[in-house]
């Protein structure tokens, strides 16, 4: 349970650093509603995305906006990161700074940057990562960029949390969480505390993180953001279950799901699927749990969000282990593997040797 909630919760950090990144280009004003769309069918229906992008890059030509098929470029590298597909997601994050340089927009040419140093973050030492994560703080600041420097002191939170230089992971999340406040940036106010509570709930310090999700769920409600107040619903959930409450924990994830039906965001309907089974398994209701976690995998394969498949099978499998049915488990386990590769996180090729073995 707890191992599904913070993978579903890394991707979900991951996928805000494209959140607003068009805000404030007046060249891409007049499809500001297309863009919005297309970054939600992004993360949560990607059988549709490439149906709209391409639609949305045929008015790119027909209006010949330099501005739109740059970002559409940065799209198509996000959703190539979300499958770790590294080397199509460089490709296109190149061709999003080359085309930015040429049109002269820093915004743009900076969130690729910053796009690409996490593309890179398994191939490089973490000094070398945080050291070029803090260059383009630095190039945002310059530029007055208050949207590329939230994000960038944000991922420079995420990889010092990961080098557990704790005091630094806090430090970057509060300068973003006032820069957010400064700029009256309410969505990205609500993030940088989903993020900050997500640090404290992992160092033990539950109250503390209880009151940033809450805080940030309604800065959620009052913008109508339903996707940030999905995730920190499921955090909240988290939380629960972390104190025993189950029942409390079933009522966020059941929010969720309902949020996921009523607008169509397939992947917090599997988020909320699969944590609702953790809560039945530890109910010890496992046929339940079982029955979920099956049509968790059916929605994710249905709509190729290939990304959560792996996750899926790994908590199935920990449900067999409980039961003691062990060549079923390592079955779930094996095909756990299969699709471990469409994950950017590696922890669950760890997780899966260390079940195994």
């Amino acid at each position: 349970m707890k191992k599904l909630v913070i993978i579903f919760l890394l991707l979900f950090l991951c996928q805000k650093v494209d959140g607003q990144i068009y805000s404030g280009i007046h060249e891409l004003n007049k499809y500001e509603k297309e863009l919005k769309g297309l970054e939600v069918l992004l993360r949560s229906n990607p059988i549709k995305f490439q149906v709209h992008y391409q639609q949305l890059y045929l008015v790119a030509e027909h209006d010949n906006n330099l501005h739109l098929k740059d970002i559409l470029f940065f799209y198509a590298g996000t959703k190539h990161y979300y499958i770790n597909a590294i080397d199509s997601a460089n490709f296109y994050f190149n061709k999003s700074i080359e085309l930015s340089q040429q049109i002269e927009c820093t915004q743009l040419e900076l969130a690729a940057k910053i796009r690409l140093i996490f593309c890179s973050e398994h191939e490089k030492s973490a000094m070398q990562i945080t050291r070029e994560m803090y260059s383009v703080f630095v190039k945002s600041y310059n530029q007055k960029d208050t949207i590329n420097m939230i994000y960038s002191l944000n991922g420079l939170a995420l990889f010092n949390e990961r080098m557990d230089s704790t005091e630094k992971s806090m430090t970057y999340f509060y300068g973003a969480l006032q820069l957010s406040e400064l700029s009256k940036n309410k969505a990205q106010e609500g993030f940088v505390l989903n993020n900050l509570g997500l640090l404290k709930m992992n160092l033990g310090a539950l109250d503390s993180a209880y009151a940033d999700f809450k805080k940030g769920l309604n800065i959620a409600i009052g913008i109508k953001d339903l996707r940030l107040e999905a995730h920190l619903r499921l955090n909240l959930g988290e939380y629960y279950m972390k104190i025993d409450s189950l029942n409390q924990a079933q009522n966020e994830y059941q929010y969720v799901l309902d949020i996921g039906r009523e607008n169509g965001y397939q992947d917090m309907m599997i988020a909320a699927i699969v944590n609702i089974s953790g809560v039945e398994r530890n109910k010890s209701n496992y046929s339940k749990s079982d029955s979920l976690y099956n049509l968790g995998l059916k929605i994710a394969k249905t709509e190729k969000l290939l990304n959560t498949i792996s996750v899926i099978y790994l908590n199935q499998a920990n449900l067999y282990k409980d039961i003691k049915q062990f060549d079923k488990a390592l079955n779930l386990l094996d095909s756990s593997l299969v699709y471990a590769g469409y994950l950017s996180n590696q922890r669950i090729k760890l997780a899966y040797h260390q079940y195994k073995f």
